[in-house]
C-alpha cells in the first residue's frame, strides 16, 4: 500500500505562528485571548464616547437594541455552532486515537495463531509501531506533522501480511481476521494525520473575528444614563465572545497545546502487550 503523506495545509508563516501560539502554555494563551477581548472593547468605548455625545447616542435605543437583537442572535448562533463542531471533532480525534490503538493490540493478540518466525516478524513490527508513535510521532504530531518510519514499519508489515500463505482453516481464518485488524489501523492512522493537521479554514476565521468586531462595535452606540455601567457591560460582552474563541483555538487542533490528546490509548495497549507478549 503506497504511503499516504498529508503535506502542510497552510502557508508557511501560518504554520510558524500556529507553532508558537500551541507552545505557549495553555493559561497564557486564554488570558492574551480573553484579555485582548475584554480591553479593546473597553478602549473601543472610550474613544466613542469621547467623540459622540451619550445624550445623542440614547436617542436611538430603541431602534438599535432591535437590530441588534437579531444580530446578536444570528452571530451567537454561528459562533456556538462553531464551537460545537470543533469540540465534536476533538472528541471524534480522541476515539479515532482509541480505535488505531486497539486495531494494533489486536493484530498483536491474533499473531499468536500464526507459526514462528512469522509470529515473531509481526509482533515485533507492532512493538516497534506503537513505540515509534508514542515517541517520534507524537512530539511531531503536536506540530502538525508526521513521522515517515511508523508510515515505513506499518507498511513493511502490512505487506509482510499480505505476502503470508495461510495453512490450514484455522490459519486462514485467523488471517483474513488479521488483515481486516490491519486495515482498520492503517485507515484510523490517515485519519488521525489528516486531524491532527487540519484546522478550521482561515476564511471561517476571517468571518468569526469580523462578526466579533461588529457584535462589539455595535455595542458602542447605545446611550446609557452610567458610563461606568455601559463600559462594564461592554468589556464583559467583549469577554464573553473572548472566552467562545479560546475554546475553539484551543481544540482546533486536536492534537496540540496544552489540551492536545496524548498518546494515553498507546500507552495502554503497550503495556498490554507486555504483559501478553513479553518485554
Amino acid at each position: 500500500m503506497a504511503a499516504a503523506h498529508f503535506g502542510p495545509v497552510r502557508a508557511v508563516p501560518e504554520e510558524r505562528m500556529l507553532d508558537v501560539l500551541y507552545s505557549l502554555p495553555i493559561w497564557l494563551v486564554g488570558v492574551l485571548i480573553v484579555g485582548l477581548s475584554t480591553a479593546i472593547p473597553g478602549l473601543g468605548l472610550l474613544v466613542v464616547h469621547r467623540r459622540v455625545p451619550a445624550e445623542v447616542r440614547r436617542t436611538q435605543n430603541d431602534v438599535a437594541s432591535a437590530l441588534s437583537n437579531v444580530a446578536a442572535f444570528v452571530y451567537a448562533v454561528m459562533l456556538a455552532f462553531l464551537a460545537v463542531g470543533v469540540w465534536d471533532d476533538y472528541g471524534k480525534a480522541g476515539a479515532t486515537v482509541q480505535l488505531e490503538a486497539n486495531s494494533a493490540s489486536d493484530v498483536f493478540r491474533q499473531a499468536e495463531a500464526y507459526p514462528e518466525p512469522f509470529r515473531r516478524r509481526v509482533r515485533d513490527g507492532i512493538r516497534t509501531y506503537v513505540d515509534l508513535v508514542m515517541g517520534e510521532e507524537w512530539k511531531l504530531q503536536t506540530r502538525g506533522r508526521m513521522s515517515d518510519p511508523a508510515w515505513r514499519t506499518i507498511e513493511a508489515l502490512h505487506r509482510d501480511m499480505l505476502d503470508f500463505e495461510p495453512r490450514g482453516p484455522r490459519e486462514h481464518i485467523v488471517h483474513t481476521e488479521q488483515l481486516r485488524d490491519m486495515n482498520s489501523l492503517l485507515d484510523q492512522r490517515r485519519l488521525r494525520v489528516q486531524m491532527g493537521a487540519t484546522g478550521l479554514h482561515p476564511v471561517v476565521w476571517t468571518v468569526i473575528l469580523t462578526g466579533s468586531v461588529l457584535i462589539v462595535a455595535y455595542s458602542f452606540f447605545f446611550g446609557t444614563a452610567s458610563f461606568r455601567a455601559h463600559l462594564v457591560m461592554t468589556m464583559i460582552l467583549g469577554a464573553s465572545i473572548g472566552l467562545v474563541l479560546f475554546l475553539i483555538v484551543a481544540m482546533d487542533y486536536p492534537f496540540r497545546g496544552g489540551v492536545g490528546i496524548g498518546p494515553d490509548a498507546f500507552e495502554r495497549i503497550r503495556e498490554n502487550i507486555g504483559r501478553v507478549g513479553g518485554p
